[in-house]
């Protein structure tokens, strides 16, 4: 063999390699207490070379041409490296027909469907996907919260102090409630966030600011849709591709101007929670435009459900702050 046809062969190897997302001892140990974190298979560098049917004479060059798929770290052929299991192969598989078909069948459907709720708010069921997805969305996977901290932000726009009761939901009957991502106007729903920075983030603009964050505790609430993550969670049988799209499409989870007084952005949404609350969902797990971690919003909770934990403390914003990444700690 020539040394072009050689080189053509080692760079084949080398790319069949890599599209095995080889990840590095360390981030295997960081990976391992991560909610979402990769199932892996420990195994040395030449088990994993042999297993691809590599010949040995290239083992070294393959090797040293390869780096971790997660932090970038060069790896060589005594590298010992997590590969990922059957189980994490059939899941992907799984995602990417569905996400296929979402493309494909319901992408465009979801962008004339928004449109068609800003001329006509109150008539998704006039829209064929709005049929669909009220027919569909019961079928949903729902699940319960663990006891689990939560928080909850409010805009500084004077100097009185805030306590803790003042960041619970205000009474509708005495306070107008205005309209929000999941709730129309007058209804009084519970919005929460899973860090501290992402409830004052919710409640700040672009420009910063000075925001009273309170701890809640919550105890284990049951009829709970997540849908933070694409379902990826969910088992086979409970899923669609249409709400396996809901979980990723940016139609709930689209930014608005807060001083605006038209906000389309929450139709859709909005009619998603009507559909959800009418099969006795109580709550839905969602990703927020302004910062990296869950949202919660509760439709429904009892008394003891919801516990505050010492007093708010202020959280500052500064303009143009970046949200923290959570893989900043790893």
């Amino acid at each position: 063999m020539g040394p072009k046809n050689q080189r053509k062969t080692i760079e084949g190897f080398i790319d069949l390699a890599m599209s095995n997302q080889m990840i590095c001892s360390s981030c295997q140990t960081n990976e391992s207490g991560d909610r979402d974190g990769r199932l892996t298979i420990q195994r040395t560098m030449p088990e994993v070379l042999k297993g691809l049917r590599v010949p040995k004479k290239y083992w070294e060059r393959v090797a040293s041409s390869l780096t971790c798929f997660s932090c970038g770290t060069p790896l060589n052929i005594t590298s010992d490296v997590g590969t990922k299991t059957n189980e994490e192969r059939r899941e992907e598989r799984r995602q990417d027909k569905l996400w296929s078909s979402w493309s494909k069948n319901y992408q465009w459907k979801f962008k004339e469907f928004a449109e068609h709720l800003e001329m006509y708010p109150y008539l998704g069921l006039a829209h064929s996907l709005g049929k669909e997805i009220f027919e569909d969305i019961e079928h949903l996977a729902k699940h319960s919260i663990p006891q689990s901290s939560w928080f909850r932000g409010r805009r500084v726009e004077n100097h009185t102090m805030q306590v803790s009761k003042d960041l619970f939901p205000p009474d509708p009957k005495h306070v107008a409630i205005p309209e929000g991502r999941f709730n129309h106007v007058g209804q009084c729903v519970f919005y929460l966030s899973k860090t501290k920075e992402g409830a004052a983030r919710e409640v700040l603009n672009k420009e910063g600011g000075l925001a009273w964050v309170q701890e809640f505790e919550i105890g284990t609430i049951s009829e709970i849709v997540d849908m933070s993550s694409g379902l990826v969670n969910t088992p086979p049988e409970d899923i669609s591709a249409l709400r396996f799209g809901l979980g990723y499409t940016k139609a709930l989870a689209r930014p608005v101007e807060r001083s605006y007084c038209w906000k389309p952005e929450y139709f859709v949404p909005r009619f998603l929670a009507d559909c959800l609350k009418r099969v006795g969902v109580k709550g839905i797990i969602f990703r927020s435009p302004y910062h990296y971690s869950d949202n919660l919003v509760l439709f429904q909770y009892g008394d003891g459900d919801v516990k505050s934990v010492n007093e708010p403390s202020l959280i500052t914003i500064k303009k143009g702050q970046e949200p923290n990444s959570p893989f900043m700690n790893l």
